[in-house]
């Protein structure tokens, strides 16, 4: 027989939140009966129902398993780098396991740089507007 798991309701719908990209204090905020202790209790629900189901490493240290560099400041050596590689024609894709960023991360710099237009990155625009909808 399986185990159900299941949260509180409250937990629930903070966690909803969460998911939506609201701060700590907008959840305050938007629901005037939650105390910040609240949020905190929804998290250890959250660990004690489903901790043992979760892998202790986090996103980053996933992504930075295949991409070491994965938003790491980017040194000047590796901007005078990426510039002599864009140059010489040589593809984003391919700078990025040279400089073991993320082929999003190469063009993005690349923009920021102004050696690519935004136009030609349009998978950058979505990322900005998800960063954007995170922070509001």
């Amino acid at each position: 027989m399986v185990e159900e798991r299941c949260l509180s309701r409250q937990s629930e719908r903070i966690l909803r939140l969460i998911a939506d990209g609201r701060t700590f204090a907008q959840i305050l905020r938007s629901e005037p009966g939650l105390k910040p202790v609240d949020i905190s209790d929804a998290a250890a629900e959250v660990l004690q129902v489903f901790g043992p189901v979760l892998e202790p490493r986090t996103r980053l240290e996933e992504v930075r398993r295949e991409v070491p560099r994965v938003y790491a400041r980017w040194s000047e050596n590796e901007d005078r780098l990426l510039t002599e590689l864009h140059r010489r024609g040589v593809l984003p894709k391919n700078i990025a396991v040279k400089l073991q960023r993320s082929e999003l991360g190469v063009k993005a710099r690349l923009v920021k740089m102004g050696l690519l237009s935004e136009s030609d990155v349009p998978e950058l625009k979505e990322l900005q507007a998800r960063r954007r909808r995170r922070r509001h």
